[in-house]
């Protein structure tokens, strides 16, 4: 890609090619302190491996700070030790230990891995959503079952122990500790002197919640950022922000800090650049002449990671500055991607199915709130374990707060034919089961597009395409995007799909009565521009082609999308990552043999567009998305 330096400059992806043991040479160090430096980091830094600092950098480390959102863990390992003491079961209800307590089913766990939804409007102990009423109850719990101040109890449990003497808990239960007292916590947890060995592993185990039909997992453990591999948890603060990352299995630590306020995303990306350097590997270019031994060329980039093809839209000052398609429609032709290959969108079709709903809601004075039971209904779906005074709407669908299931029903023989969602499945209806009232939690489901499509189709008597030609291809000058299925598929202009092993999946068509969800067929240039659309919107911009009203209900944060991402935010239509003051908007997409992501932040004019027709497309788009932010100045985010 550096061919288009007027574009993108230099471009650059990591290809993992690990040595066995990685290098921590003086040259080493130097460099990459020097990579720290050139990426904005002012602050010191330290890489613990077996126990043994191999990095260090040491800057602010004897600056006693406020613990900030480390004070969780803390707190968690506290009521972990009185566990330990056989004082307490974090299984059972708080309200055993607390009768004050104000729920009476929420687990002392709840309070650790924020499930409890205290403070919220979610259903209690149901969803994910951070809450400083869950440490105030640690708080109290710790205080109330010791007998002791919580600053006496850690004192006397940690910190006098350890010899932590500059780490303490303030009357208003404030956290106060120095980076050298953390280091010395860190090497007491590796060397099992703080939890024993059942209760440590806890810790980083993501959160599983289940219900009546599906688990419900959030990367999220006791009192840290987890996912089963790493757990981590970090501060920022108006002078300083730190993170404190550790890897259990491999017995690595990285502990960072910054001076000034830093985001979460700033900090994750300087800890991946410690991460990233200590290994060797090659850098993806796009130039047709490379230095082999330090770059891969995307082609062979393309067979390293199995994927036939990829398509590219990048987008700056609200424009695309550059597109390209690589590779072949399908393994079997080796026929040649084109500019105008069209590459199947997937889930990226519910952001226009929600503009779709915004702009005929707004042409026909609806409010998003109208009562569409009666379409769940109609569409054989069991109402029964509804709450009556829930009700399913275009809001609550367009959050994925529907309490419907998802299922994908293909344009089989016996469903070419159905217009409507009662008439899939030889009359059996979607299939699709309600399994929460709405707006209690969320939950991904395609199945609840369905029946918004249905709502729009049968209250606009047009085809569901010709809505989304009125309000959106033709509005946005969308030439390259389409809802039809072709059976001929291959004598059409299109990326098929692959999966895992390379081989063509069988060619499958979305039923029409569930286009909404994922039936969309278009270009990364198409996407762009469709995204473009919203970022002028919601900047104000004189030329926007969308009302900055809509813009904004698709980009207001309405709850987490903690089971996807506990980092992000559920609009409408769209999910939202918060990156300091402000946010991307964005969204993936994925159907069988075909994965794509979009997205761009809200107010800088920049993003990306990025498809592919493989199941195993989502390591290159997710080392494309890394290389574009780095190379681009993006502010950074956290996936």
């Amino acid at each position: 890609m550096r061919i288009f330096a007027f574009a993108i400059g230099i471009i650059c992806l990591v290809q993992s090619c690990a040595p066995s043991e990685p290098s921590y040479s003086n040259p080493f160090k130097k460099n990459l302190s020097k990579l720290l430096r050139q990426n904005d980091f002012q602050g010191g830094y330290i890489l613990i491996k077996n126990g043994s600092p191999v990095l260090e950098e040491r800057r602010n480390f004897n600056r006693r700070i406020s613990g900030g959102n480390l004070k969780h863990l803390f707190l968690t390992v506290g009521a972990l030790r009185l566990a330990d003491q056989g004082k307490i079961n974090i299984d059972k209800p708080v309200r055993d230990y607390l009768p004050q307590f104000p729920l009476h089913s929420i687990s002392i766990k709840s309070l650790m891995n924020h499930t409890s939804c205290l403070g919220s409007d979610l259903g209690y102990g149901e969803y994910w959503i951070w809450s400083n009423e869950n440490l105030h109850w640690l708080e109290v719990l710790i205080a109330t079952l010791s007998g002791k101040t919580l600053n006496q109890f850690f004192q006397d449990e940690f910190f006098e122990p350890l010899d932590m003497e500059n780490s303490f808990f303030t009357k208003s239960n404030e956290l106060k500790l120095t980076i050298d007292d953390l280091l010395i916590w860190d090497e007491a947890w590796d060397s099992g002197n703080i939890l024993s060995s059942g209760l440590r592993s806890l810790i980083s185990q993501p959160t599983v919640l289940k219900d009546s039909y599906a688990e419900n997992k959030f990367n999220y453990g006791l009192g840290v950022y987890a996912d089963g591999n790493t757990f981590w948890q970090s501060s920022s603060q108006k002078n300083f922000s730190y993170i404190y990352f550790k890897i259990p299995n491999e017995k690595i630590t990285i502990l960072l800090i910054s001076k000034l306020y830093k985001t979460k995303g700033e900090l994750m990306n300087w800890k991946s650049l410690i991460t990233e350097s200590i290994y060797e590997n090659r850098k993806i270019t796009f130039q047709k002449k490379y230095n082999p031994k330090k770059y891969i060329g995307i082609q062979e980039s393309l067979k390293q990671n199995n994927v036939p093809a990829v398509g590219i839209a990048l987008v700056r000052d609200f424009k695309v500055v550059w597109a390209e398609n690589y590779g072949i429609k399908e393994l079997e032709s080796n026929k040649p991607v084109d500019a105008n290959t069209l590459f199947r969108a997937g889930s990226l079709t519910k952001p226009i199915t929600a503009l779709t709903y915004l702009r005929f809601a707004e042409q026909n004075s609806l409010n998003g709130n109208e009562r569409l039971n009666s379409y769940a209904k109609d569409a054989k779906i069991d109402l029964s374990s509804w709450e009556s005074k829930h009700n399913l709407t275009a809001n609550r669908i367009l959050s994925h707060m529907s309490g419907l299931t998802e299922r994908e029903n293909w344009s089989t023989i016996e469903n070419q034919k159905a217009d409507r969602l009662s008439e899939l499945n030889s009359g059996k209806g979607p299939e699709l089961y309600s399994y929460y009232s709405p707006g209690k939690k969320s939950r991904y489901s395609g199945g609840a597009y369905a029946i918004l499509q249905e709502y729009m189709t049968k209250k606009s008597g047009a085809k569901f395409p010709r809505l989304v030609d009125k309000f959106v291809f033709q509005a946005l000058g969308m030439k390259n995007s389409t809802f039809v299925q072709d059976p001929s598929l291959k004598l059409s202009n299109r990326a098929l799909g692959h999966d895992r092993e390379g081989k063509l999946v069988p060619v499958r068509f979305y039923s029409y009565p569930e286009l909404a969800a994922g039936g969309m067929w278009t270009t990364p240039r198409d996407l762009a521009s469709f995204f473009i659309a919203l970022q002028k919107s919601i900047s104000g911009h004189t030329d926007a082609l969308i009302t900055q009203a809509i813009a904004k209900e698709m980009m207001t944060p309405l709850v987490p999308a903690a089971n996807l991402s506990i980092h992000s935010w559920i609009g409408k239509g769209l999910f939202l990552n918060p990156t300091g003051k402000d946010w991307y908007f964005y969204h993936g997409g994925h159907s069988l043999g075909h994965k794509s992501i979009a997205i761009f932040h809200k107010s800088k004019g920049y993003g990306v567009v990025i498809m592919t027709n493989s199941e195993n497309g989502s390591a290159l788009i997710w080392s494309i998305l890394r290389a574009m932010s780095l190379s681009q100045s993006w502010d950074k985010f956290i996936n």
